[in-house]
């Protein structure tokens, strides 16, 4: 699976993307552990175990659509990792 930063974690993971091996359908809660492991930069986004609480602070979009905490995840999924936008 191909995980591709937008610039923001770019920066703070000094790269541009991360390549994750699945062995099968994993779920978006399970995958943020591995990205954890890959990336220490990710740790903090495990603390909001609660779809709303983790939109407020990291989106993730594979497929046309913004994916939730116990969606599946395959191995060949490209997913894309962004703050959110806030402002007003």
């Amino acid at each position: 699976m191909r995980v591709e930063l937008s610039q923001a974690f770019e920066k703070m993971a000094g790269r541009p993307c991360l390549e994750i091996y699945l062995q099968g359908p994993t779920l978006m809660r399970e995958v943020l552990e591995l990205l954890a492991r890959e990336c220490g930069v990710f740790n903090k986004y495990l603390l909001y175990q609660d779809d709303a609480l983790l939109g407020a602070h990291l989106s993730v979009f594979s497929s046309g659509k913004f994916l939730k905490l116990d969606d599946p995840v395959y191995d060949g999924d490209t997913l894309k990792l962004f703050l959110p936008v806030t402002g007003g």
